[in-house]
């Protein structure tokens, strides 16, 4: 399991922040590896706005924050 935990904030969830359960860290940037409540991990593609999302439950897929796009093929930019 994570040490990290995703936190929204008390206005309604507009913001999320990250907390260490063990050092007490927190930071508003999603750190490496970061592993939300469903088992899944982001990674960030160095020199893309795309990050690879990984799930116990099936085959890692792609997501671009910035546009929204979703896919299961490595994007273009990744290959």
């Amino acid at each position: 399991a994570s040490e990290w935990r995703a936190i929204k904030t008390p206005d309604g969830g507009r913001h999320t922040y990250y907390h260490n359960v063990r050092t007490n860290e927190t930071t508003w940037i999603k750190p490496a590896g970061f592993v939300d409540a469903n088992g899944r991990a982001q990674s960030k593609i160095e020199g893309t706005d795309w990050v690879e999302v990984s799930q116990p439950s099936g085959p890692s897929y792609f997501h671009n924050p910035i546009t929204s796009e979703v896919t299961w093929h490595a994007p273009e930019e990744v290959r």
